[in-house]
């Protein structure tokens, strides 16, 4: 499996004692890359126009969750090292939305959580 610079919760890299930038890999990479595609707005990237998630189809009040489920299924299926999406649950907590997200890869199942921001329209 790949391997990849770790990037914590507030997009920064981290050291460890040595001063080495730290790396992560297996299926915790896989997470870290499917948090950053969905952290992409669809066209976002010049390199790639189709890469990450349609954000008209998650930001606003008037979201449905079968919708926003779709949308995140396709955006994470977009990467071919995952062979399914599982489990999306919603968890709202104010403005701020948490997904709970388990993936498939290799017959493996990974979980990870997803917030999102303030999600105000």
């Amino acid at each position: 499996m790949a391997s990849d610079i770790y990037v914590n919760d507030h997009g920064d890299f981290e050291q460890d004692e040595y001063g080495n930038v730290t790396t992560v890999e297996g299926m915790d990479e896989i997470a870290q890359s499917c948090k950053i595609a969905l952290n992409t707005r669809k066209g976002g990237w010049y390199l790639d126009t189709d890469e990450g998630l349609d954000w008209d189809a998650v930001v606003g009040s008037m979201k449905q969750e079968q919708f926003v489920t779709a949308e995140i299924r396709d955006c994470l299926l977009e990467d071919p090292r995952i062979d399914d999406v599982h489990d999306v649950e919603f968890k709202q907590i104010g403005r701020n939305l948490n997904v709970g997200i388990t993936i498939e890869v290799n017959n493996q199942l990974k979980e990870f959580d997803w917030e999102t921001g303030d999600l105000s329209d």
